[in-house]
């Protein structure tokens, strides 16, 4: 009985403690069931901050990499949430900032940092390049090792666009003020100056120290001080256009400077400061005073010229001034021209002249030296000599034309012609005779003397040499070897080989015949041909061994079409050579006794245009 008593004590010692256990659990349970609620609670919270659509959340891993993001994220990464899970952290930050985020991220590994911050940019899924500020920081493990990590995204793209929007402005207005090729001045209300820019500080030569602090009117000449002042009254209620002040230089120099000042205001605020901008215009003012003087120098020209002047229109040649000089030359009065063309009044004699003005007008600007014939109110016909150029008026192209009458000096200038062909003509008759005496004296050299002459005449062309070289070339070709006139008769027509002294004799011909024209009043230099055409490019020609430029053209002209013409023709004392060997001659010793260019012009005449010597 009593160990049945035992027993039972124990039972129920056993059984409260059960009972107890009980309790526990269901106390334990209770709480249990209360913290998974609070967890709950928690988890909602967290889940409602998670969500938040201020800023993106990412959830990483070191060794899983992206493991949970909210909407924001992928609203700023622009991928679904499925895409950046799939994803590693560097594929989506942009190059330049990997290395950067790389460091940071190691240091929060490796413990020497709990969370780090900066400005990173990403790569959306579209390509753009966005920035954001970056906040990440870690949860450890109870061993110290990192759990996770959670990173907080804020796009700041729009701020910084606008930074750099900013930034640029700044940069451009600052190189605007560098740039401006002016003075410009900030000041505040009672005009004491707080900046200028670097070109103001070099034009007017004072230091930045010398003017801050400074009153503006400091630098204002002082009959202009007054006015600045008012002027800065009336800017605080008006904008005011520009304004004319002396300013007042460090070496007390003072220059015209033209001002346009306003008013710096808060929005819609009151003022704070002014700004003056200030452009010298001292240079400006003195050529406009210059160009006043022009003008009246030119209006004075214009009334007083003993020339015509006369201003038309370029499109239909309208007059629309004239001076007396015009009325005096021309006899039409500004009644009879103005408002009409120059073709109604019937003032050009060729139509042609007017075209050929215009066209010169518009193809350079300007016409100088333009000889035209034109007539008078009376029908007159009389000459001028016109220089023109385009004169803009208001826009429109005009002429202005200046004509200086010459026709007396036209009407000399023929008469003189006339005067001239008349001694042409009489000296060409002399010539005539002079080739009539060599021609019934010796046969054979008066044919010499015309075929040498029209083969240098061609050569000449064929070099095309001015027309009065030409002509004195064919003039001195005939009478070349008139010294020959000299020279006995039966030395000249001897038909055996000449002696050494018949030749000296026949040599002496050149200096014979530049002795008897060297009196001759000519146009040509007709003795000096005469005297030099046996001269040599060499210096081995006679008679004075003359050599290259000292030699004249018309002489080196002359020696080979001299040259030409003797081999190929017949002589008392030996038969003709031949054409060819006189062409071999001339090509064989061209540079060194004949003239280059000389022999080249007639080797062509012969060679490729058919020339044939005459008889």
């Amino acid at each position: 009985m009593k160990d049945k008593t035992k027993t039972n004590q124990v039972l129920m010692q056993e059984l409260a403690s059960l009972r107890q256990m009980i309790e526990e659990l269901k106390q334990s349970e209770s709480e249990l069931k209360k913290e998974k609620k609070e967890l709950k609670k928690s988890e909602a919270r967290f889940r409602s901050y998670f969500d938040l659509p201020l800023h993106g959340i990412a959830i990483t891993s070191p060794e899983r990499g992206w493991i949970q993001v909210n909407d924001r994220i992928c609203s700023i990464m622009g991928y679904s949430r499925d895409e950046i899970v799939r994803m590693t952290w560097p594929e989506m930050t942009h190059p330049d900032d990997i290395a950067a985020d790389l460091e940071q991220f190691n240091l929060v590994l490796s413990g020497q940092i709990e969370q780090y911050n900066m400005e990173k940019r990403f790569i959306r899924k579209d390509g753009k390049v966005i920035w954001t500020n970056l906040s990440v920081g870690c949860v450890r493990k109870p061993d110290g090792s990192v759990d996770h990590m959670v990173a907080l995204v804020e796009d700041i793209t729009g701020s910084k666009q606008a930074e750099e929007t900013l930034r640029n402005s700044e940069e451009l207005y600052t190189r605007l003020i560098a740039a401006l090729p002016d003075i410009m001045v900030r000041m505040d209300l009672n005009g004491q100056i707080l900046s200028v820019n670097d070109f103001g500080l070099r034009m007017s030569g004072y230091a930045r120290e010398d003017l801050i602090g400074q009153n503006m009117l400091s630098i204002i000449a002082p009959e202009d001080r007054e006015k600045a002042v008012r002027n800065t009254m009336l800017m605080m209620e008006k904008r005011l256009g520009p304004q004319e002040y002396h300013l007042i230089m460090k070496d007390g120099r003072r220059h015209l400077f033209e001002v346009n000042g306003d008013v710096l205001r808060n929005e819609d605020g009151p003022p704070y400061g002014m700004v003056q901008i200030c452009r010298d215009i001292s240079e400006r003012k003195r050529m406009e005073k210059a160009l006043t003087k022009s003008e009246e120098k030119f209006r004075k020209a214009f009334y007083t010229s003993p020339d015509s002047v006369n201003i038309n229109r370029l499109e239909d040649g309208i007059y629309i001034s004239i001076n007396p000089g015009f009325t005096r030359i021309t006899g039409y009065a500004e009644e009879d021209v103005i408002g009409k063309t120059s073709i109604e009044c019937n003032i050009w004699d060729n139509i042609e002249d007017r075209q050929r003005l215009v066209a010169g007008l518009k193809k350079a600007g300007e016409v100088t030296n333009l000889e035209a014939a034109f007539r008078t109110r009376d029908g007159d016909i009389r000459y001028g000599l016109m220089s023109a150029s385009i004169l803009d008026l208001d826009g429109v192209p005009h002429i202005l034309s200046i004509t200086r009458d010459i026709t007396d000096r036209k009407w000399a200038e023929e008469e003189l012609e006339r005067t001239i062909e008349s001694l042409r003509k009489a000296f060409g008759a002399t010539v005539q005779v002079m080739v009539s005496a060599v021609e019934a004296r010796d046969p054979y050299t008066a044919g010499h003397q015309i075929r040498s002459a029209n083969l240098a005449r061609a050569i000449a062309v064929e070099m095309e040499l001015p027309q009065d070289k030409i002509d004195g070339i064919r003039m001195a070709g005939s009478i070349h070897d008139i010294g020959k006139l000299s020279i006995p008769a039966e030395i000249l027509s001897k038909p055996i080989k000449l002696t050494e002294l018949e030749i000296s004799l026949i040599k002496e011909h050149s200096r014979n015949g530049y002795e008897m024209l060297k009196d001759v009043e000519s146009p040509w230099p007709l003795a000096q041909i005469v005297y030099q055409h046996h001269e040599r490019m060499d210096g081995s020609g006679y008679p004075r061994n003359l050599k290259g430029d000292e030699i004249l053209m018309e002489a080196r002209i002359m020696a080979v079409a001299d040259v030409v013409e003797s081999m190929a023709s017949h002589r008392p004392y030996r038969p003709a050579l031949g054409i060819g060997a006189a062409l071999e001659e001339i090509e064989k010793n061209k540079g060194t006794l004949y003239d280059n260019a000389v022999a080249d012009a007639c080797l062509r005449l012969f060679r490729g245009k058919g020339y044939q010597l005459e008889g």
